[in-house]
């Protein structure tokens, strides 16, 4: 559900309406809020329910817009309705005549994972119902404000970029490597057009290749931004080196996914694991929706025996990024440590069978069934 912030909602407690109407039920209200709000789960189930409280009339608002915007109810994905559930403390609830003002904060659930959204809407009557009239939202991911600056004088370029950097998170190297292909021909300049790449080249284990596009990035970066000089040589270079420039990332850009997801991933590479914890909760609480938080998080789990929190992670991670082949050698990785070698044979087919180009599960399938 996180995965459609751009286009849920707003508010603005005064707002014009046509002509006068009797007064709200406040019961029917409250029922309605609630009811809109918990039937947004179960993926194409949750579709129509969404759509019913809306209209074309609708308008939404978060921090990270410019202004508000009309909802586009042919813009509406099932697959922004994953939760497990998702339940609602209403806090505040005002009749003003044919005009109500919600507010209050909704809880989603997953596997063991929680997160929150503070909401604040006003409802109108539509027909014999209701729908939300303006709707304004705050996830934590919206309150992150120290991160990592995207800049070009291209046009299309920071965009692209931060779609790259997007799916270079959720692990989808495929895709990422695609997008940096078209960034290096759009905009040859920027420092991480090759970061895709460089993803792309980790795993089909190519240090060769990894490096080349960390160098070549680096030379670009001093100009650019400190952050990305950093983040790549963190990369690169001796193991000491690595962690002290990882840490000059994220101490500079504390709320960006990528720092925090690249320093819990060297500390855990150095084993200082109780720090890496530390990153990655914090990763997860405000970026929900991002994959490699979780990925890491299952493979922390597992390293302390936790394994039934670590299969909520790997399934977290699955369901976050369902095309993506590493969720599912993810979690093959977890079924052979458990030793359920069916399991394991399953999650390694699937993720051969996402991407052609996808190296990493075909040894360890050819070594499961050679022991069969």
């Amino acid at each position: 559900m996180r995965k459609y912030l751009y286009i849920f909602p707003i508010v603005l407690l005064a707002i014009g309406c046509g002509p006068q109407e009797a007064t709200l039920s406040n019961a029917e209200v409250e029922a309605f809020v609630i009811e809109h709000i918990t039937a947004q789960v179960g993926f194409e189930d949750a579709v129509e329910p969404y759509k019913s409280g809306l209209s074309e009339a609708s308008k939404y608002y978060h921090p990270n817009m410019d202004a508000p915007s009309t909802v586009n109810l042919d813009n509406v994905s099932a697959e922004w309705f994953y939760e497990d559930s998702v339940t609602v403390d209403l806090l505040e609830l005002h009749v003003n005549g044919p005009v109500a003002s919600a507010m209050g904060v909704i809880h989603f659930h997953n596997f063991s994972f929680s997160g929150d959204r503070y909401f604040h809407g006003t409802v109108v009557k539509e027909g014999k119902g209701y729908r939300w009239d303006r709707w304004f939202h705050v996830d934590g991911g919206l309150l992150a404000k120290n991160g990592m600056e995207i800049t070009s004088e291209v046009e299309g370029a920071e965009d692209l970029c931060n779609a790259m950097l997007y799916q270079s998170l959720q692990g989808n190297v495929d895709l990422a490597s695609s997008l940096s292909d078209s960034l290096l021909v759009l905009d040859p300049e920027m420092a991480l057009a090759g970061y895709g790449n460089m993803w792309k080249a980790w795993f089909n284990d190519d240090g060769a290749e990894w490096d080349r596009l960390a160098e070549e990035g680096l030379a670009k970066a001093d100009d650019e931004s400190p952050v990305i000089a950093y983040l790549l040589k963190s990369l690169i270079g001796e193991p000491a080196d690595r962690l002290k420039n990882a840490q000059m990332a994220h101490g500079l850009a504390p709320d960006s996914p990528i720092t925090q997801i690249n320093l819990a991933w060297i500390l855990m590479a150095f084993d200082l694991n109780a720090e890496a914890k530390i990153i990655l909760d914090q990763s997860i609480n405000r970026w929900g929706n991002i994959g490699s938080g979780f990925n890491l998080l299952g493979y922390w789990h597992m390293g302390e025996g936790n394994m039934e929190k670590a299969l909520d992670c790997f399934n977290m991670y699955v369901r976050l990024a369902p095309e993506v082949p590493n969720a599912y050698d993810s979690r093959g990785d977890y079924y052979v440590k458990v030793g359920d070698v069916e399991s394991a044979k399953e999650n390694f087919k699937k993720a051969i069978s996402l991407s052609p180009t996808w190296n990493s599960s075909q040894p360890k399938l050819a070594a499961l069934e050679a022991g069969a």
